[in-house]
C-alpha cells in the first residue's frame, strides 16, 4: 500500500482515538492489543481494524504515532528496529529524545503555526555508540474539527546506505572529473613537448650541418665567421660576438661579422672582473641578463641599453686551455633556454677542438719548414752541450783553485801590510812593497774573474758611474788584450749614473773586448765611447714602466772583419758562434744580451764586413752618488785612527794555520788582543773561557764545524759576540739571506785596512746594542 494512503487511513483511525487515562497508565495494551486502542474509546472496532492494524504492524516503514507533546502513543516493529528499542522502551520516550532538540523544535513550530505536512525532510537521527543514520522524515499533523492539533504520525525512511553510495558517487565523479582534467593537461603537455621535441630535433640537424663545416675549416678566418655568423643562427639571436684571446693573455679582442661578410676586428677588452673575463677564467657557461654586464663589456658590445637583453656566455676551451669567449644575445622576454645552452656548448667545444687542430696543422707545417735547420742545428747542438759540458767542469776547477789561490791571497795581504806600516820611512823599501802590492791586486782580480766565471752571481744594482767603470776596465785591458790592440776612451763629462751592478757590466765589458781581439788577429783599435742620447728602443717589453727620454749610451766599436749580415739576427742566441770549437762556447755574447736587459737597458749592433763592428748599449739614467769601483786604498790613504785599537779581544778562527799567525801579527800591531782556533771546536772552548771577546772572525769552509756551524753554536753561548764571516768563495748576498744573524761578510783576500775599518765598526755597534 502506498505510504500515503497509509498516513490517510492511520489518521482515520486516530481521528476516532480518544485515549483514556487507563490507556496511558497502561502502556502495554497498545502492544499487547492493538486492535482495541485502533477501536478508540468506544471500544468499537471499524470494519477494516485489524487489516490495518496488521498493516501497521509488518510495514518495513518506521512508523511512529506521538501525541501534541512528541510523547510516543504507539510504533511498530521497523521502529524498534530502526531505533534498536523495545515497544516498551520507545513508548516512554519522546520525539525530542529520539530526534534530537533542533529537529523536534522545527516540528513542533510547523504544527503549532497550522503548516502544512512536511514531506522529504532529511536529517541525521542519533544511534548507538555516538553514531548517527541519514533519515528521510514524513510528517503528517492530526488535528480536530476546529484545526488543533491532536497528534502526530511521522514515518521515517532510512536513507544512510543511500546517501553513503550517493556520496561515493559523486567522489567518484569529482575524481573521473580531475582524472579527466589531468588527461587533458597530460596531453596539453605532450603535444608541448612533441612540438619541443621537434623543435630541439631541427636545431639539433641545424647544429650538426654546423658541426660539419667547422670540421671542414682550415683557416683561423674561416672558423671566426663561422662561429659568429651560424652561431647567431642556431640560437635564433638578435647578434653576437667571439672574443679571442691574444697571446700573453692580458686582453680579448671581439670579432664578429660585417655587412661585407667578412670578419671584422673590433676594440680590445683588457682583463677585468666583468661577466665576459670570468667566464673564460672559471670555464663556465653563464645565462644572464643585460643587467650583470659592466659598462666596458657594453661598449665593447655595442650595446647602449644592455638591460633590455638576455645574454648567454661560452667559453671556447679545450680541456684546460681556453681560446675565447662566445657571446649571444636576445629579447629579455625570450630568455635562453637549458637545452639552448647544450646546443652552443657543443658547438664552441667543436670550434675549440677545430681549431687546436689548426693550430697543430700550421704550427706542423712550420716544424717541416725548419725541419732540415733543425737537424743542423741538433748536431752543432751536440757539440756544443759537449763543449758546455767541458766548460762547466772547468768552471769547477777553476772555482776551486780561485778559493786556494784566494786563501793564499789572504795569507800575502796582511803580511804586505805589515811590511808598509813598517816601511814607511825606508822610501826604496816602500817602493817594492808597492810593486808587490800592485801585483796583488792584479791577482785579486784575477781571481775574482776566475769565480765570476765558475758560478752566477746576482744582480746588485747601485748608483754606478760608467765612465769611472770603464777608466779601470780599460787599464786591466791593456794587459789582457795585447800589445797589438790599441784602446781608446771617449768619455762623456758630466755623464749621470746608472743603477748596475759593477761585476756584472766588468763582465759586459771584458766579454766585448775579447770578442773585439778575436775579430782583429792583426791588431786594431778598440774604443769605448759613453753620452747621453735621446733613444727611443723599437721593442718595448715593460709597458707598465715609463721609459725615459734620454738614456746612458756605450759604444764599444772595433776595427775587425764585422759580422755577415746573413747571420747578424743570430748572434745572441745561446751557443751561436762562429768560432772554432776550442775558441769560443757562443755563450759570451748571450751573456751580455742577459745582462744588460737585467739592468733594464736594450742593446743594438752595427757591423759591416770588412770596416768593423761597434755595439751600442743604452741604460737609463740613475741617481744617487756613484759607488766608486773597487780599487784598492793604499795604507797611506787610510785614516790613522783605523790602524789603532783600544786593546778588545778578537777571536780569529780559520783553518790555515799562516792566515791565524799572519792576521794575530796584523791585529797585535794595530793594538787588539788576539785569540786562535783552528776550528770550531776550538772556538767554542775559547769563548767558553773568554766571555768579553768583542768579535769573531769565522772562515767559512772549514773540516768537521764549518763558518756557520760554529757561528751558530758561538751565539748559543754568547749572543753579544759579533761574528765577521769570511770567505774566498761564497756569495755573499745569497748567505746573508740564508742566514740573516751574519754580522759582516768579508771576502778574501783582504787588506788590514778593509779589516780595521770593519772591526771598528762591529765594536761601535756592538757597544750601542749593549748600552740599549
Amino acid at each position: 500500500m502506498p505510504l500515503l494512503a497509509l498516513r490517510e487511513q492511520l489518521k482515520a483511525i486516530l481521528s476516532r482515538f480518544r485515549p483514556t487515562d487507563e490507556v496511558s497508565a497502561r502502556g502495554d495494551q497498545m502492544s499487547t492489543s492493538p486492535p482495541d486502542v485502533l477501536a478508540g474509546a468506544s471500544g468499537e472496532a471499524p470494519s477494516n481494524g485489524p487489516a490495518l492494524d496488521m498493516l501497521f504492524r509488518v510495514s518495513p516503514i518506521p512508523i511512529l504515532l506521538a501525541d501534541a507533546r512528541g510523547n510516543v502513543l504507539r510504533v511498530n516493529r521497523s521502529a524498534c528496529e530502526f531505533f534498536q528499542m523495545s515497544f516498551a522502551e520507545l513508548r516512554c520516550r519522546n520525539l525530542r529524545q529520539l530526534l534530537g532538540a533542533a529537529d523536534f523544535e522545527i516540528i513542533r513550530r510547523h504544527m503549532q503555526d497550522r503548516r502544512p505536512d512536511i514531506h522529504g525532510y532529511v536529517t541525521a537521527i542519533p544511534a548507538d555508540q555516538g553514531q548517527r543514520r541519514i533519515a528521510e522524515l514524513n510528517i503528517s499533523f492530526l488535528r480536530d474539527h476546529r484545526g488543533h492539533s491532536q497528534g502526530i504520525i511521522l514515518t521515517i525512511n532510512d536513507i544512510t546506505e543511500k546517501t553513503e553510495i550517493q556520496h561515493e558517487i559523486l567522489e567518484q565523479q569529482a575524481t573521473l572529473a580531475r582524472i579527466n582534467q589531468e588527461l587533458r593537461e597530460k596531453t596539453r603537455q605532450l603535444q608541448q613537448a612533441k612540438e619541443h621535441i621537434e623543435k630541439n630535433a631541427q636545431k639539433l640537424a641545424h647544429l650538426l650541418e654546423i658541426s660539419n663545416e667547422i670540421i671542414r675549416c682550415n683557416s683561423f678566418r674561416e672558423m671566426l665567421t663561422l662561429l659568429s655568423r651560424r652561431g647567431k643562427e642556431l640560437l635564433e639571436a638578435a647578434a653576437g660576438r667571439v672574443f679571442i684571446l691574444e697571446p700573453g693573455g692580458q686582453q680579448m679582442w671581439a670579432i664578429h661579422d660585417g655587412a661585407d661578410r667578412d670578419v671584422r676586428r673590433d676594440s680590445p677588452l683588457l682583463e677585468n672582473e666583468g661577466v665576459l673575463w670570468k667566464t673564460y677564467r672559471r670555464n663556465r657557461v653563464y645565462r644572464i641578463a643585460g643587467t650583470k654586464f659592466s659598462g666596458e663589456e657594453a661598449l665593447v658590445l655595442g650595446l647602449t641599453d644592455p638591460e633590455q637583453w638576455h645574454f648567454i656566455t661560452v667559453p671556447i676551451s679545450d680541456k684546460d686551455y681556453g681560446y675565447g669567449v662566445l657571446v649571444f644575445w636576445r629579447e629579455r622576454e625570450r630568455a635562453f633556454s637549458r637545452e639552448e645552452e647544450h646546443l652552443i656548448v657543443t658547438l664552441a667545444n667543436q670550434a675549440a677542438l677545430t681549431l687546436d687542430r689548426i693550430y697543430l696543422v700550421q704550427a706542423l707545417q712550420d716544424k717541416a719548414r725548419n725541419l732540415e735547420k733543425l737537424n743542423e742545428d741538433l748536431k752543432r747542438s751536440q757539440q756544443q752541450i759537449i763543449q758546455l759540458q767541458k766548460m762547466e767542469s772547468l768552471g769547477t776547477l777553476v772555482g776551486g783553485i780561485a778559493h786556494d789561490f784566494n786563501n793564499i791571497l789572504g795569507i800575502m795581504a796582511p803580511n804586505l801590510d805589515l811590511l808598509s806600516l813598517r816601511g814607511k820611512k825606508d822610501p826604496q823599501l816602500a817602493r817594492r812593497v808597492q810593486v808587490i802590492r800592485d801585483a796583488l791586486e792584479r791577482a785579486r782580480d784575477l781571481t775574482r774573474q776566475l769565480l765570476m766565471f765558475s758560478r752566477n752571481q746576482p744582480v746588485r744594482l747601485v748608483p754606478l758611474s760608467l765612465n769611472d767603470l770603464l777608466r779601470q776596465i780599460t787599464g786591466m785591458l791593456g794587459r789582457t788584450l795585447g800589445k797589438h790592440i790599441e784602446i781608446r776612451t771617449e768619455l762623456a763629462p758630466e755623464l749621470p749614473p746608472i743603477q748596475g751592478d759593477q761585476t756584472r757590466l766588468t763582465q759586459v765589458f771584458m766579454n766585448l773586448a775579447v770578442n773585439a781581439r778575436d775579430a782583429m788577429p792583426e791588431g786594431g783599435c778598440l774604443t769605448f765611447r759613453t753620452g747621453l742620447v735621446s733613444y727611443r728602443p723599437s721593442t718595448v717589453m715593460d709597458t707598465e714602466t715609463p721609459l725615459p727620454d734620454e738614456f746612458v749610451r756605450v759604444s764599444v766599436s772595433d776595427t775587425g772583419t764585422g759580422i755577415p749580415e746573413d747571420i747578424l739576427d743570430k748572434i745572441f742566441d745561446p751557443f751561436f758562434t762562429t768560432k772554432s770549437v776550442d775558441k769560443g762556447t757562443g755563450l759570451g755574447l748571450s751573456v751580455v744580451y742577459g745582462i744588460v736587459k737585467s739592468h733594464g737597458g736594450y742593446i743594438e749592433v752595427e757591423s759591416e764586413p770588412g770596416r768593423g763592428t761597434t755595439f751600442h748599449l743604452y741604460f737609463p739614467p740613475g741617481s744617487g752618488e756613484p759607488v766608486s769601483p773597487d780599487v784598492s786604498v793604499s795604507p797611506a790613504q787610510e785614516d790613522e785612527a783605523l790602524l789603532t785599537a783600544d786593546g778588545a779581544r778578537i777571536l780569529v778562527v780559520d783553518d790555515e794555520a799562516m792566515i791565524r799567525e799572519s792576521l794575530q801579527e796584523s791585529l797585535s800591531v794595530l793594538g787588539y788582543e788576539v785569540l786562535l782556533a783552528e776550528g770550531g771546536e776550538q772556538a767554542v772552548e775559547q769563548v767558553r773561557q773568554h766571555p768579553d771577546i768583542a768579535v769573531a772572525i769565522v772562515d767559512l769552509a772549514m773540516p768537521k764545524m764549518d763558518g756557520i756551524q760554529t757561528l751558530k753554536a758561538i751565539r748559543d753561548i754568547n749572543p753579544e759576540i759579533r761574528v765577521l764571516i769570511s770567505s774566498g768563495y761564497a756569495d755573499e748576498e745569497k748567505l746573508r739571506q740564508e742566514h740573516p744573524d751574519i754580522h759582516a761578510f768579508l771576502p778574501k783576500p783582504y787588506h788590514i785596512q778593509e779589516l780595521a775599518r770593519m772591526l771598528k765598526e762591529l765594536i761601535r755597534l756592538g757597544e750601542i746594542s749593549h748600552q740599549k
